[in-house]
């Protein structure tokens, strides 16, 4: 209970700190509704009507716990930055955390069948992998400016062997620009449940969540941040999500 109260005083803090930051809107109206890509009002009803439905499935086939929970704030913005071996993990996340969650997911997740009706009753933000650009960057700072809460894949891409590999830098620039926390998630067990190149996931009470306690990123909001402290923050908090997911790391620092 006391580190609940420490969390949401550090919370607060930084919430009465906060520097706006506004970015101009230039595009147009058509490239903004193909980017944006926002959920109809009929559908956010029907979303919240049938996810508790949605979340006791998932609980009774695939999720076996959910540890410290507690760690996402109620009403704050923040960034999750999760471990991804499977497609599994964004049905997985959506379950465990009961907030309404933006996904920042690759341009081409909306053509694949499994997903495609669970990126429509989520608000998502598609990347285009080969050439994010300040667009993508500008879009989820307004997002956590509205104290939403991001989730976000820092590997970028499902692990093919299962293991944690090495970040990228963009969700810590994230971070430190919108003056935002980091909540690290580990997931174990959608690997062998739902591997990359399988059809169907296998009817299995095997996944775990274990989520940290939320990274200030303070000291670093004034001034420029070198290329190595971005990676040296990445790779620690990899370090992090490695250990609550118990899974190895792929890489060596």
């Amino acid at each position: 209970m006391n580190k609940r109260r420490q969390t949401d005083r550090r919370f607060q803090e930084r919430r009465s700190r906060k520097v706006s930051i506004e970015f101009a809107d230039r595009r147009t109206r058509c490239e903004r509704r193909a980017f944006d890509r926002r959920t109809p009002l009929g559908v956010k009803i029907f979303y919240r009507l049938t996810k508790p439905i949605v979340r006791a499935v998932l609980y009774l086939l695939w999720i076996k716990r959910a540890d410290n929970i507690d760690n996402v704030p109620k009403v704050d913005s923040a960034i999750i930055a999760a471990n991804h071996c499977s497609y599994l993990d964004f049905f997985i996340i959506s379950a465990v955390i009961r907030r309404r969650l933006y996904f920042l997911a690759a341009q081409e997740l909306h053509r694949v069948a499994f997903l495609k009706w669970f990126m429509r009753y989520n608000e998502r933000i598609y990347l285009d992998r080969e050439r994010p650009g300040v667009k993508y960057f500008r879009e989820v700072v307004r997002i956590l400016r509205h104290r939403r809460l991001v989730v976000l894949f820092p590997e970028g891409t499902r692990s093919e062997d299962g293991k944690i590999h090495r970040a990228r830098l963009g969700f810590v620039k994230l971070a430190v620009v919108a003056r935002v926390p980091i909540i690290p998630m580990g997931i174990s067990g959608t690997f062998e449940v739902f591997p990359k190149g399988a059809g169907f996931p296998r009817l299995s009470r095997k996944c775990e969540i274990r989520i940290g306690e939320p990274i200030f990123l303070d000291g670093y909001y004034e001034g420029r941040i070198s290329k190595k402290t971005l990676q040296d923050v990445a790779d620690g908090i990899m370090d992090g999500i490695s250990k609550l997911s118990k899974l190895p790391k792929a890489y060596h620092t």
